[in-house]
């Protein structure tokens, strides 16, 4: 009972976030130049605090080879999940806009294990599985900044002036499309993730100035970009966000169909418990935040993303602290 208290807390605080996103965009405190400023803020300074933070602010770092082990199956589970995602809407979505299907695959690829990972991690599986969960969030950073940032480029804006903004420039986009994949490998948030890698293999912490800074900024993430969300939620007709079928396929996919794929087949690997505890449990986090900051960094389909996002954290209410009874 306390697993679906605590969880089911934390998803209902993440939309009452957006809620005032809505509402700061009804009375005009938000604006489309308002939420692009703050996305860049956001990937810029915010997230890679908050990268940096899962490792400095850990004073109990595991063995080498627990760590390791965390950070390999990471990597694989994130790999894994990408190319499920890749799969499952090439032969699924047949029936989606081809300009909307860079966007499901984000949604169903990658999950919010920011803070709102670690805050149910800490409830289910104590101080050590939020270690583990910030080993594990390392590899996840570098694929979502990677890979994730190659989804958002293959989608487009649904709306009639994007649509039309993006057929113009389709051929330059198209010609850039490897360099700006390029560029992200010396991105502040990749290079936040290597940087945190580093500082997790040779056990460096830090509680003074540098922790307590990137603790500080770290906290704008998940408000900020909530309020972004909400903002960008506001411009759609009520209908149009709740009546896309597709959302909620790609979001029972993401909530469900993902974190038990991982567990089961990572349980035919990983002796580790909460190494395989740890991975199941980030897969189960509704979908990522950041995928609105980066489609509104790179004019990707932001109304799926957001919608998405929306589905996804309403629903996890109810599927979060199941996955987690299940898995721990």
């Amino acid at each position: 009972m306390e697993v679906f208290l605590h969880a089911g807390l934390e998803m209902l605080v993440l939309s009452t976030a957006v809620i005032f996103g809505v509402i700061a965009r009804k009375i005009n405190l938000m604006n489309d130049e308002v939420d692009s400023k703050l996305s860049q803020i956001v990937m810029t300074f915010a997230i890679p605090c908050l990268i940096l933070d899962s490792v400095l602010s850990n004073t109990n770092l595991p063995d080498s080879n627990s760590l390791f082990e965390a950070l390999f199956y990471g990597f694989l589970s994130s790999g894994f999940v990408c190319l499920l995602a890749i799969l499952i809407v090439r032969c699924v979505y047949r029936n989606v806009p081809k300009a909307s299907k860079g966007a499901h695959e984000f949604i169903i690829a990658f999950g919010n294990t920011g803070q709102i990972g670690f805050a149910v991690l800490a409830a289910i599986l104590g101080p050590t599985g939020v270690l583990y969960g910030a080993v594990c969030n390392i590899p996840y950073n570098v694929f979502m900044f990677s890979i994730g940032v190659v989804f958002i480029l293959n989608s487009v804006s649904n709306e009639p002036s994007s649509r039309a903004q993006t057929k113009e420039q389709r051929k330059e986009q198209l010609r850039h499309h490897i360099l700006e994949v390029i560029r992200q490998l010396v991105s502040p948030c990749l290079i936040s993730s290597f940087l945190a890698m580093f500082l997790a293999v040779y056990g460096i912490t830090d509680s003074g100035y540098i922790g307590q800074t990137c603790e500080l900024i770290a906290g704008l993430t998940i408000p900020v970009s909530m309020l972004v969300i909400g903002s960008t939620l506001s411009k759609m007709p009520i209908k149009e966000m709740v009546n896309d079928g597709w959302s909620y396929v790609s979001s029972i996919l993401r909530l469900l169909v993902v974190p038990l794929v991982v567990f089961f087949v990572g349980g035919l690997f990983i002796q580790n418990q909460m190494v395989l505890s740890v991975i199941s449990i980030q897969a189960a986090m509704p979908a990522a935040v950041a995928g609105a900051m980066l489609c509104l960094a790179y004019n990707g389909d932001a109304l799926t993303v957001a919608r998405g996002t929306f589905i996804t954290t309403v629903l996890s209410l109810g599927t979060l602290p199941l996955i987690a009874m299940l898995v721990v």
